[in-house]
């Protein structure tokens, strides 16, 4: 990307400044996600709840912190569902708007905690969750997804099925009503 040939840390990335400093970028990055994606925003929780589902499950296979796979876990455990936009960038992945997830987690933007929109510092509070304190590369593991995509085409999937288990039913009904 634009920035690959900045540096940004000096000397051990583990000194205490260092670490200080790797914090806060991460946690501002984890921050600026609110305002991240356009509109309009996901009007059903439950594309959102199977995106973080899907970015649960396959954050298994990248690098993120404990504190992070925990707290999207808690996110679901205590149903919290962040609110998200439905437009990103354009091309692959969904970076524009997983962020509007993470932000969540930080407490920043909105939520709906047990289905009741709020800011998301006050969904985390009312659960009993501390904000999370990103670490490492926490917010590019979170980022780098196709999360919102894959859930989009597997609550599609589920709802072809339904349709065609209606179908069934309709057709079964047809020939019932006309003695076949």
């Amino acid at each position: 990307g634009l920035g690959r040939e900045n540096q940004i840390l000096q000397g051990d990335p583990m000194s205490p400044e260092n670490t200080a400093k790797l914090a806060q970028r991460e946690l501002t990055a984890f921050q600026h996600g609110a305002s991240q994606g356009g509109g309009p925003e996901v009007s059903d929780e439950q594309i959102v709840r199977a995106t973080m589902v899907i970015r649960a499950n396959g954050m298994t296979f990248e690098t993120p912190s404990p504190q992070l796979a925990q707290m999207l876990l808690d996110l679901l455990n205590n149903d919290i569902t962040p609110v998200m936009q439905s437009q990103g960038t354009v091309g692959e992945s969904d970076f524009g708007i997983l962020p509007n997830l993470s932000s969540a987690m930080v407490g920043r933007g909105e939520a709906y905690y047990h289905g009741v929109r709020m800011p998301a510092a006050q969904a985390l509070q009312r659960a009993g969750l501390a904000p999370l304190q990103p670490f490492a590369v926490d917010s590019s593991t979170f980022a780098n997804s196709n999360a919102y995509t894959t859930a989009l085409a597997a609550l599609l999937v589920a709802e072809g099925r339904h349709a065609l288990d209606w179908t069934d039913l309709a057709d079964a009904m047809d020939l019932d009503g006309m003695h076949g």
